[in-house]
């Protein structure tokens, strides 16, 4: 903390950030309804997905907490319209509910790459090496299910 006991203003980004996280991790839970639909490795790489949006979450939270923040305790309005959203997805098939995802992660990443502008020190570095590259592999393989299943 600063003198003034101000939290760095790089929390209420990060807490952003970490509601999205949890949003995420919400809405790969709730796409895996759909399992019984989707292929053994579909359904593991989602679990995957759900699991490192729940890592990244703590990666921001353990930030929070060095910054001089109080994390955010929940994904806020933008989870439940996330939710709404993913479960009218679900409703249409896995096709529809992975697209959503995609979108999701897509969001993330946009997210993700607004707040390096101005994040520095190890803020700057965590999102460089940890939770950039991470968005960009939940996306290269929510690609890669489309790819096959439209293959097959």
């Amino acid at each position: 903390m600063t003198t003034t006991d101000t939290p760095d203003p790089a929390v209420d980004t990060l807490n952003s950030l970490l509601r999205g996280e949890i949003s995420a991790q919400e809405a790969h839970e709730k796409a895996l309804v759909l399992a019984v639909d989707m292929t053994a490795f579909e359904a593991d790489e989602l679990r995957r997905i759900s699991a490192e949006h729940t890592r990244a979450a703590e990666l921001l939270r353990t930030e929070v907490f060095r910054l001089g923040g109080a994390p955010a305790g929940s994904a806020g309005a933008w989870g439940a319209f996330a939710r709404a959203f993913q479960a009218s997805a679900n409703l249409l098939g896995v096709s529809t509910a992975l697209a959503s995802l995609s979108e999701g992660e897509e969001h993330g990443l946009k997210e993700y790459e607004a707040a390096l502008e101005t994040a520095t020190g190890p803020t700057k570095t965590l999102l460089r090496e940890r939770l950039i590259p991470g968005q960009k592999g939940h996306l290269d393989a929510l690609t890669a299910i489309a790819v096959r299943r439209r293959s097959d």
